[in-house]
This record gives structure tokens, C-alpha cells and sequence, in this order.
């Protein structure tokens, strides 16, 4: 029974240290993370692409059918192979900012049939650099700053990052389970059925010290007299935005742990003014008076001015505008339970793309 116990007690301290599952594994030092389960938006996105076909005018929907069914044919293969599972995106403290990284979780030996069946890894944009825990390092061809740096880790992970230190962490990290890990994303990729995507931020307690501002609400609520609102801000816990898509709904639900009931009801009526604003925002982009007034008052305005313009311009925009604009004003609602508040926008998919297809298709 002991050497049962004691077997079993070694599995579970390496299971811990290898990342039970390969879910992502976030530095401590991390603010703010974002976590995407590609294998359920593949399957999502093809269900919403079935939905759209299904709402095509009779005289395209064939055509549709027939171009998706081979695509799939010719690119399902591909997919699968690469075995992309999750991509997580993490911002933490560096010697001089914020730094950005991401890592992908896929099969870096997959073939991929419409490329001659060359490996992932083999088509991959990387110019080696170096070695790092026996790991290669690349340069990243034609790509940007600020994910420049890369690595291959594992024969599962592609990493990257903006610097080489944050490179260098989270190979240790991933490789050989070296470094402390955040607890406070501990439920980040705990999603499924409708949700794709998590955003998630640390907890307010846990920004504090990473900025090594540990003591600065306590001071704030000192010089103004009123300790207890700081220590309501300090309590705040994780602010999580998911992003839902799925052929029975899409949208988003904001999730703020107040930290107290108190606070949360603070929170609660800021969501409701914001709903009731994004009402009216809605009522005036249906309504064509106002909305031609709302383009004129944003005109100055960098982007927005163009991107309201150019909408109240095109006719089949404005009119699936209006024919989904009831669906889009029932889609918000604020809910608080305990101390935790949540401001959902969600709309059926069904019913919105039976709305605003067939308009855009004329």
C-alpha cells in the first residue's frame, strides 16, 4: 500500500510540474491574458457557416454548399493534422514595460497534405538564432515587432515573444516546468460549448504588487479619508470577458469579481448605464435622422467619423441594421449575484442571420 501511495504521490508532483493535459501554463508575473480554444472555434465556425448557407437566397445556397463541401475536402485534412488545440496570449512586467507573448499548442510534426506533406515545423517563417535548454531559437521572417523571438518546444508548443528574456522563461517554463505560475488565471481555459475565447486580467491585488504599488490604495484611502473604498478596490478580484460563437449564439459576457456585495452593486448600476447608452446608440443608428446627425458630430473624430460614414452610405448595411436592430436592443443584460456582476450581449444566431442575410444578398 505504501509503495502504491508513494508511486502515486510522485505521478501527481510530476503532473503538476509537466502541466497536466498541456493547458497553458501563465507566468506570475502576468496582468492580463487571453486564451483561445481553436479546436471548438473550428468546430463553431463551421456550424455558423452551415447556418449562413442555410439562409442564403435559394439561387446561391447550392453553389455555397457545394464550394464549403470542398473546401472541407481539401483543407479538412490539413486542419486536422496540424492539430492546433489552444493559443494563449499573455502581458507581464518586463525590465522595461509591458511585455507580450503567446504560445500555440499544436503537432509541430504534423503533415500537411496540400503543401506536399511537409511537416509544420518545416513551414514555419523562422531563421535560427541560437539554442536555449536545447531548445532553438529563431528570428521571425516578415513579422512585426513585437512577437519577433520564437521557439520550438516540445514538438507541441510554438513560442513567442516580443523579448528574449520573456523567450527564454517561458522555454524553461514549458520545457522543464522551471518558474513560478500565476494562480489567478487558474480558470482561464476553463470554457466550452458556446465560448471560443477568454479574456481574463489578474486580480487587482495581484496588479499592485507586479507594479510594486502595494501600499498605494492604502495611502490613497489614508490622505482622503476613506479607507474603506480602498480596501472595496483592492478586493477586486479577476475581470473575465468571454467571447461566444456557436450556431445558438454569439456574443460576449463580461464577469467582474467585485470582491464584495457592497462594491458589486456599484458595478451593477455602471453596467445598466452602459446598457442603457448602448440603447440609445442603437435607436440612433435605426432611426435615419439622428444617424445622419451622428455622422456629422463624429466627423472630426479619427476612424470613427469614416467608419459611421461609409456605413450610413451603404444601403444593405443600414437595412440589416434595422431589420436585427430589436434583436440588438433585447441582447443586453446586466445580472449581479453575491458579489460577482456580469453584463452579457448576446443574440441567437439563427435568428440574426435569418434577419440580416437575405438583406445583404439583394
Amino acid at each position: 500500500m505504501k509503495k502504491i501511495m508513494a508511486a502515486f504521490a510522485v505521478l501527481s508532483t510530476a503532473l503538476v510540474l509537466t502541466g497536466c493535459g498541456g493547458k497553458p501554463k501563465i507566468p506570475a508575473d502576468t496582468v492580463a491574458a487571453a486564451y483561445v480554444d481553436l479546436e471548438t472555434s473550428v468546430d463553431n465556425l463551421e456550424d455558423v457557416i452551415e447556418c449562413v448557407i442555410d439562409e442564403l437566397p435559394k439561387e446561391m445556397r447550392k453553389d455555397a454548399e457545394k464550394k464549403f463541401k470542398e473546401f472541407k475536402k481539401e483543407h479538412g485534412k490539413d486542419i486536422k493534422n496540424f492539430g492546433a488545440e489552444w493559443l494563449v496570449v499573455t502581458v507581464g512586467k518586463g525590465k522595461y514595460g509591458p511585455e507580450i507573448a503567446a504560445v500555440l499548442k499544436c503537432d509541430l510534426d504534423g503533415k500537411i497534405p496540400s503543401l506536399d506533406n511537409k511537416k509544420v515545423r518545416d513551414l514555419l517563417p523562422f531563421d535560427e538564432v541560437g539554442e536555449e535548454r536545447g531548445c532553438k531559437l529563431y528570428r521571425v521572417m516578415g513579422l512585426p515587432v513585437p512577437l519577433s523571438k520564437a521557439a520550438l518546444v516540445k514538438d507541441d508548443y510554438i513560442i513567442l515573444a516580443d523579448s528574449e528574456d520573456r523567450l527564454k522563461s517561458l522555454i524553461a517554463l514549458y520545457k522543464d516546468g522551471k518558474g513560478e505560475t500565476s494562480d489567478d488565471f487558474d480558470d482561464l481555459c476553463d470554457i466550452g460549448g458556446d465560448t471560443i475565447a477568454r479574456i481574463q486580467t489578474a486580480k487587482v491585488e495581484t496588479l499592485l504588487k507586479i507594479a510594486g504599488e502595494e501600499d498605494s490604495l492604502d495611502k490613497f484611502g489614508e490622505a482622503c479619508g476613506d479607507k474603506k473604498l480602498a480596501e472595496m478596490i483592492k478586493d477586486i478580484e479577476n475581470v473575465t470577458l468571454d467571447i461566444n460563437l456557436s450556431d445558438d449564439v454569439f456574443g460576449s459576457v463580461l464577469t467582474v469579481d467585485a470582491g464584495s456585495k457592497e462594491f458589486a452593486k456599484v458595478v451593477e448600476s455602471a453596467f445598466n448605464i452602459l446598457a442603457f447608452s448602448n440603447r440609445v446608440f442603437i435607436d440612433m443608428l435605426h432611426n435615419d435622422g439622428a444617424r445622419r446627425a451622428l455622422v456629422f458630430a463624429t466627423r472630426k473624430i479619427p476612424g470613427a467619423g469614416e467608419l459611421f460614414k461609409e456605413f450610413a452610405n451603404d444601403d444593405n448595411a443600414v437595412e440589416a441594421f434595422k431589420a436585427s436592430a430589436e434583436l440588438l436592443r433585447e441582447a443586453t443584460e446586466v445580472d449581479r449575484s453575491g458579489s460577482t456582476v456580469k453584463y452579457t450581449v448576446e443574440i441567437d444566431t439563427e435568428d440574426y442571420l435569418e434577419k440580416i442575410v437575405p438583406v445583404l444578398c439583394k
